[in-house]
C-alpha cells in the first residue's frame, strides 16, 4: 500500500518563544520569490548545514522544485510570519520513499528566526502529518556539526546513529508507530 500525505492543503498557527506568530502552512507554487528572499537571509553556514555544501545563488528551477510538490510522494510546509504572510521563516519537507511506508526529511529556519521554536514546530508538524498519512518512520541525515538540529531530534525521540560511509554525518530516525 502506498501512503498518500492525505491533507493537500493544512495550515496551523504557532505561538513562538519570542512572542511572534508563525503560520505553518502547505507550500504553494507562488512561493518561490518568498523563499527565494527567505536564503537570502539564511546564512551560507545554515545553508551548508542544510545542504551539505555552500549555495552561492539558488537557480529559479530548484525554486520551482521546491514549491511544486506532488502530493503522492511528498509532503512540503512552510512557516511564514503571522503577520506577513510572504514573509517564510522556515520550510520543511517530506519524500515518501518507494516502500510507502518510511520518509526522508528536510527542514530549515532561516538564521534570524532560530531559537524561538521554529524548528520544533515544523518538525512537530512533519511528524504528526506523517503519523496521518500512515508513515511508519521518519529519518534524515544531519551534518555532525549541526548541534541544533542533533538535540532538536534527540528532544523529539529520534534515535541518532554514526552514518557508516561517512564520519560527518549522523542518521537520525524516529519509529512513527509508537
Amino acid at each position: 500500500m502506498t501512503t498518500v500525505f492525505p491533507i493537500k492543503d493544512v495550515e496551523r498557527a504557532v505561538t513562538l518563544r519570542d512572542g511572534s506568530t508563525a503560520v505553518i502552512r502547505t507550500v504553494r507554487s507562488e512561493d518561490a520569490a518568498s523563499l527565494s528572499r527567505a536564503l537570502k537571509k539564511t546564512s551560507q553556514q545554515d545553508i551548508r548545514t542544510r545542504f551539505f555544501t555552500f549555495v552561492k545563488e539558488f537557480e529559479p528551477a530548484m525554486l520551482i522544485r521546491a514549491t511544486n510538490v506532488d502530493p503522492a510522494c511528498e509532503l512540503a510546509l512552510v512557516a511564514t510570519n503571522g503577520d506577513d504572510p510572504e514573509d517564510i521563516w522556515a520550510g520543511g519537507r517530506l519524500f515518501l520513499e518507494p516502500d510507502g511506508h518510511r520518509a526522508e526529511y528536510a527542514a530549515m529556519v532561516r538564521s534570524d528566526r532560530q531559537k524561538v521554536g521554529l524548528g520544533r514546530a515544523i518538525m512537530d508538524a512533519l511528524i504528526d502529518y506523517g503519523r496521518q498519512g500512515g508513515l511508519t518512520e521518519i529519518w534524515g541525515m544531519v551534518m555532525s556539526e549541526n548541534r541544533g538540529m542533533l538535540d532538536l531530534a534527540r528532544r523529539l525521540g529520534f534515535e541518532i546513529s554514526l552514518d557508516e560511509s561517512d564520519a560527518t554525518i549522523r542518521i537520525v530516525r524516529k519509529d512513527l508507530s509508537l
